[in-house]
Parts: C-alpha cells; sequence; structure tokens
C-alpha cells in the first residue's frame, strides 16, 4: 500500500465547514458558437485545506481524481467552434460535479480500489461546505451561461475521458457517445465519426446515460429540451495537447454537422 505523503487528511473543525469556494474556469465567455462545452471533471487540484485527503502525488494523478486530457479536449472545441466552455476546477474526489450532490458515491470513501481517507467520517456541516464551495459554484456559472446567451446556445456538451482497461477489462472503443432519452446528437454524430471503419465507437459505452452518470447534462440540457451530448475519450487517446487538438478537429466538425441535421 502507498504511504500518504501528508499529513492527516482532516480534523472535523470548524475550518472544513466554511471553504472558500472554487469557481469554474470560463473559456471563451463571448463566444459566438452554438454549443456549450463542460467539463466537469476537469482539474484535480485540491485546496491545502484538505491535505490531499491523504492520497499520494501519484494517487492524485490518477484518473479516480480527474478525467486526463478532457480539459485540453474541451478547450480545442471551445477554439474550434468560438464556443463558451465551463471548466470545475475542483477535483471529483472532493465532490463529483457531474452526481447529485445526494448520491451515495458523490463523495467517494473508495474509488475503485483505492480508500479515500479524507472522505470518511465527514459530518452533514462538511458535506454541505463541499457541495457549497465546489459543486454549486460549477452549475450556478452553466445556468448563468446559458441564461444570459440565450437562444445563441443551442446545444450542450459535456467532455469526459476513461482508462483503457477497468478491473481488468480492455476496453475496445476509442471513444463513447453517451445519452439519455435524446439521442439526435449521438446518432448524427455517429453518423460522422463512422465514415472511419478503423474508429471504434460506443453507443451508450463506456457508460450509459440512462444511469447517474449523465446529472450534469439532464439538469442542464435534456430537462430543457436541449440537446446534448456527452464524449466520452479514451485517456490513452489524449495525453497530450497535440493529441488533444488532433481529436478537436475531427470531433469539431461532426458536432456542428450535427446541429445542422437537427435544425
Amino acid at each position: 500500500m502507498p504511504t500518504p505523503d501528508t499529513q492527516p487528511p482532516h480534523s472535523h473543525g470548524t475550518s472544513l465547514e466554511n471553504l472558500e469556494p472554487v469557481a469554474p474556469l470560463i473559456l471563451r465567455p463571448q463566444g459566438k458558437g452554438p454549443i456549450l462545452f463542460v467539463c466537469d471533471h476537469a482539474s484535480n487540484t485540491m485546496p491545502a485545506i484538505h491535505h490531499n485527503l491523504g492520497l499520494t502525488e501519484d494517487q492524485r494523478a490518477d484518473h479516480i481524481a480527474w478525467d486526463p486530457g478532457a480539459a485540453g479536449l474541451t478547450q480545442g472545441l471551445s477554439d474550434q467552434l468560438d464556443s463558451p466552455a465551463i471548466l470545475a476546477q475542483a477535483s471529483r474526489l472532493l465532490i463529483d460535479c457531474n452526481r447529485h450532490p445526494d448520491d451515495m458515491d458523490a463523495i467517494a470513501a473508495v474509488s475503485e480500489a483505492t480508500q479515500i481517507p479524507g472522505n470518511t467520517g465527514l459530518t452533514q456541516a462538511q458535506i454541505a461546505a463541499r457541495i457549497a464551495a465546489y459543486h454549486a459554484p460549477f452549475h450556478q456559472e452553466i445556468a448563468q451561461t446559458r441564461t444570459r446567451l440565450g437562444p445563441q446556445i443551442r446545444a450542450m456538451v459535456a467532455l469526459h475521458s476513461y482508462v483503457p482497461v477497468f478491473h481488468g477489462q480492455q476496453r475496445p472503443w476509442h471513444l463513447g457517445l453517451v445519452y439519455n432519452a435524446d439521442r439526435r446528437m449521438a446518432d448524427a454524430v455517429k453518423a460522422g465519426l463512422s465514415v472511419d471503419p478503423a474508429l471504434v465507437i460506443g453507443d451508450n459505452e463506456p457508460y450509459s446515460g440512462q444511469d447517474r452518470f449523465y446529472y450534469t447534462l439532464n439538469r442542464h440540457a435534456q430537462a430543457l429540451g436541449l440537446p446534448c451530448l456527452m464524449i466520452e475519450m479514451r485517456n490513452d487517446l489524449i495525453k497530450n495537447a497535440s493529441d488533444q487538438a488532433a481529436w478537436a478537429k475531427i470531433l469539431a466538425p461532426m458536432l456542428k454537422r450535427a446541429l445542422d441535421a437537427i435544425g
């Protein structure tokens, strides 16, 4: 077992009940593009008050703490389409912005096989403080941006990444198109990507939008009748900036054509 490189992860004091809010990163706030991009797991940042939740540096760099490559892909798509993007800036181990705050794993005590010491024994006040500091600012910014831009925003797309091997099972897809009841964007993007026979596309794989993994899009898009799509990229394909930019150039015209097809 790795030894945490920190002091004990937290004490149940008032400091952890009054956390400083972490604002999301906003890209191209004045962009004229028709898609609002969101990235729930863009960062593995943990404010110092949490003492890294008792995790090692390697554990904090692992995908359990964020979606590696997703932020760069989001930025690339934002640039390609001159569209606004909103990226959460606190690690999902503090609280997962793509979960309802009341979900059992919104603050995970165990992520895959990794124990998260700083997430055990939290009081209701400490949980509420994390919601207010890390979850609420992200969702408030999405709602405010949608309201501010009004009919300019014709769709919402969330960017995520996943590991090639999960619990010993190889995942064959290069990327997954994830949706709930509204599959308009997914079908149109899949049609565009399918011209490349070498590309293995997951249809509601490796995650399904009909599970609990679609909270942000359910809340801010589908519930309001806005076309939406979650794109899950295999993270070994977007390790560096050049790979992220290359995939953004592939996906951007597909998304634009998808919107044109929906009308």
